[in-house]
């Protein structure tokens, strides 16, 4: 299998979507996709966590916080398809004392 590969795209100015995909992403009809991971950045993602167990879709991941700047969980859809739904949070002090003073994203200059 080939690396995976990337993309993004802008929805809206507050709404990113990033594509994750491997050599198995493009499955032939009627086959569930391999690899592919769609990620949908929201404004609130507790609002969407709420409406997607409401709605019973698969949850493979529980909303939870990431020590790296996120907060999301990931569902899947009927395909097979990956979707992890990220809001960004600051990251935790212990993930920003891994690096130099303002060099991780969200530390202090």
């Amino acid at each position: 299998m080939s690396s995976p590969r990337q993309a993004e795209t802008s929805l809206e100015s507050s709404r990113r979507v990033a594509f994750s995909y491997g050599a198995a992403a493009s499955p032939a009809r009627g086959q569930q996709a391999r690899s592919l991971l769609l990620n949908f950045e929201v404004d609130d993602v507790d609002a969407e966590y709420q409406r997607a167990v409401a709605q019973g879709l698969p949850m493979l991941l529980a909303l939870r916080d990431e020590d790296f700047g996120q907060r999301h969980f990931i569902v899947q859809d009927p395909n097979g398809v990956m979707i992890d739904v990220i809001q960004p949070i600051p990251p935790s002090e212990a993930f920003l004392s891994q690096y130099a003073e303002g060099a991780a994203a969200g530390g202090a200059a």
